[in-house]
C-alpha cells in the first residue's frame, strides 16, 4: 500500500489550536486528502478503523506536544492517543515529536512503557514568532518519507543545474505558446470556454468576532455536485456544491489560542478558494499588527 498521507496526532485539550494551524499550512502543501485529522471521521463510522486504516497509509505521524501531553490519560489503554502512537509503531510509521507552546520532550518515567521509545525520536519545535520557518523545516523532512509535495516555490534547485532548468522551461513555454496558437486559430476562443472554465470564489459573513461566532461561507462558481471541505484552524464542515456549483454552509469559529487574521479555507475537487476572517479575543482584543484591518478578501486558490 502506498504511504504518501500524514497523520496528525493531537490532544484537543493540550494542543488543538495548534494542530489545526498546522494541518492548514500542510494542506497548501500536500492537499487535503493526505492529511488525516480525527476530525475528519464522520459521524457513525468507527474511530479505531478508521484510524487504523489511516495509518496504513501513513507515511508519517506528527505527534503534536504540547504543556500538558503527559497527562495521567496516557497510561489507560484505552487513551485514544495512546492507541495510534501505538498503532503508529505496530504498523511501522515514522513518528516526530511535534513541540508546542514551549513544551519540552517527556522523560521516559512519564510515559507508559509501550511509549517509551518515542522519547529517542527527533523532535522539531513550532514556534509562534517562526512559524513559517518551522513549517518549511518540518515540510522538508515530511518530504523525505511521503511522496513529494505538491509546491515546491521555497526549494531552490543545485546552482549547477539552475541555468539548464530555465533553458528548458523557456523552451518548453515556447512551444506551448505556439501551440496554443494554432488550437486557438483552428477552433476559436469559445470553444476554449469550456467546463475547466471555473472561477471558485467563497465570501463570508460576518468577516469577523470571537470563538464561538457563526460564520455563513458562501461559495460560486465551483464544479457541480461536488464534496467541498471548509478549513478554518483545522476542518470545519463538509457539504456538496448544488448543480450551478453553489453552496451556503454556516461554520463555528472554534476556541483558539490564535487571534487575528485566520483563512477560510474551501477546497473542491481541484478547486479552492480562500478567505479571511479575523478573530477577535476576549474583550475586543486583536493583534497591533491587525487592528484596522477586519475586512475579508478573496483570492483563487
Amino acid at each position: 500500500m502506498s504511504r504518501d498521507s500524514i497523520f496528525i496526532s493531537y490532544r484537543r485539550a493540550d494542543s488543538s489550536g495548534y494542530a489545526g494551524r498546522m494541518r492548514d499550512h500542510l494542506v497548501t502543501w500536500f492537499g487535503p486528502n493526505r492529511i488525516f485529522m480525527d476530525v475528519g471521521i464522520l459521524g457513525g463510522e468507527d474511530w479505531v478503523a478508521s484510524i487504523e486504516r489511516a495509518l496504513s497509509g501513513s507515511g508519517a505521524l506528527l505527534a503534536v506536544i504540547g504543556p500538558s501531553w503527559t497527562s495521567p490519560r496516557l497510561h489507560d489503554p484505552n487513551d485514544r492517543l495512546r492507541q495510534e502512537l501505538e498503532a503508529a509503531m505496530r504498523l511501522g510509521v515514522v513518528i516526530i515529536p511535534v513541540l508546542v507552546a514551549d513544551a519540552r520532550m517527556p522523560l521516559e518515567e512519564d510515559l507508559p512503557p509501550s511509549l517509551r521509545v518515542v522519547t529517542r525520536h527527533q523532535a522539531v519545535r513550532l514556534t509562534d514568532h517562526g512559524w513559517d520557518d518551522d513549517m518549511r523545516r518540518l515540510v522538508g523532512r515530511l518530504q523525505q518519507l511521503v511522496a513529494p509535495a505538491k509546491r515546491r516555490g521555497d526549494v531552490e534547485p543545485p546552482a549547477s543545474s539552475l541555468a539548464g532548468r530555465l533553458i528548458g522551461t523557456v523552451i518548453v513555454l515556447a512551444i506551448l505558446a505556439g501551440m496554443g496558437f494554432v488550437i486557438y486559430q483552428f477552433i476559436g476562443l469559445s470553444e476554449l470556454d469550456g467546463p475547466s472554465g471555473f472561477d471558485a470564489k467563497i465570501t463570508l459573513s460576518p468577516t469577523s468576532g470571537p470563538p464561538g461566532t457563526r460564520v455563513t461561507v458562501t461559495g460560486t462558481d465551483f464544479p457541480a455536485d461536488t464534496d467541498i471541505e471548509i478549513i478554518l484552524l483545522g476542518p470545519r464542515a463538509e457539504t456538496v456544491s448544488d448543480g450551478d456549483g453553489n453552496f451556503a454552509v454556516a461554520i463555528t469559529v472554534p476556541e483558539t489560542p490564535f487571534i487575528g487574521i485566520q483563512d477560510v479555507l474551501a477546497v473542491g475537487g481541484a478547486h479552492s478558494d480562500r478567505a479571511q476572517f479575523t478573530i477577535i479575543g476576549a474583550g475586543g482584543d486583536l493583534p497591533a499588527a491587525d487592528r484596522g484591518s477586519a475586512t475579508s478578501t478573496t483570492r483563487a486558490g
